[in-house]
């Protein structure tokens, strides 16, 4: 798998509908490919980026958050996120002052 659904879940989101395609009927038990919607690339409230390594749109989601003003941050656990200037940088001393002072 290469997205966490799981995380995206807990976090109350949900998979936008890919704009121009078909509209299915569930409750006729229709359902849509999974191709014709799209989950977010990051979670709104922790900017933790759910898409694995291997996903295929990782890298333009990437692109899309720092463009808009989101730095990268691997956390000491190796988790991805894009956060605003304000969080990795607090984040960034965290990790600094945990890890202890480099000689």
């Amino acid at each position: 798998m290469d997205y966490d659904y799981l995380t995206a879940a807990l976090e109350g989101m949900k998979a936008q509908k890919v704009k121009g395609k078909k509209k299915y009927d569930w409750q006729k038990g229709e359902l849509a490919p999974l191709d014709e919607y799209h989950w977010s690339t990051r979670t709104p409230k922790s900017g933790k980026i759910l898409k694995e390594t291997e996903h295929p749109t990782l890298l333009i989601g990437l692109l899309k958050d720092m463009g808009l003003g989101y730095n990268p941050y691997v956390d000491p656990e190796g988790e991805l996120y894009t956060l605003d200037e304000d969080e990795y940088l607090r984040k960034a001393l965290i990790d600094y002052i945990r890890l202890g002072r480099r000689k």
